[in-house]
């Protein structure tokens, strides 16, 4: 390779220093030339040796990130978990002080089936929540000595005239004090 890059050139002259004098300062700016291209090879090399080890610790940094997404992956589960659990409980508690409300108002698990069922058909068809006809049901089934079937019918009257008033849920829920 070290001939390719070997350029001769013979010039036959009379003598004529100022063409000498020109053709000395190519020769020497051939020789910088050249020295500078070798410069440049070498600082090629290395930038190339550097991105050869900077690609080598990327590599080795992918195994560790791995872990670590499943470790934030397994934490985030565990708190979606925990979050469930903790609903799961609050409903749980929620249905639990619905069947007390009911259980108030009636004497057999028989009545309890017939009202909570309902009740909850009431929900249904009115659009009102179970736990709202249920406070309904137990505060008139408390205030005085009336039949269930007596109550049930003002609790269904009482939902579906507030539909016919355009009342909200929160507002039929408070329509008996």
């Amino acid at each position: 390779m070290a001939d390719l890059m070997k350029l001769q050139l013979e010039l036959g002259i009379d003598g004529d220093s100022s063409v000498v004098s020109g053709l000395e300062k190519v020769k020497s700016a051939a020789g910088k030339t050249g020295r500078s291209v070798g410069r440049m090879a070498a600082m090629g090399q290395k930038a190339g040796d550097g991105l050869g080890r900077m690609a080598a610790m990327a590599d080795g940094l992918t195994v560790p990130l791995g872990r670590v997404r499943t470790e934030v992956l397994g934490l985030a589960a565990g708190y979606a978990s925990l979050a469930g659990v903790r609903s799961l409980g609050r409903i749980a508690d929620d249905y639990a002080m619905l069947e007390a409300k009911i259980s108030l108002g009636t004497g057999s698990q028989a009545e309890f089936n017939e009202v909570y069922e309902r009740l909850y058909d009431l929900g249904r068809e009115t659009g009102g929540s179970l736990a709202a006809n249920a406070q309904a049901f137990n505060r008139l089934a408390l205030s005085g000595d009336y039949a269930l079937h007596d109550i049930l019918i003002s609790q269904e009257t009482l939902n579906r005239a507030m539909i016919v008033a355009g009342a909200t849920t929160e507002e039929n829920a408070s329509a008996i004090p």
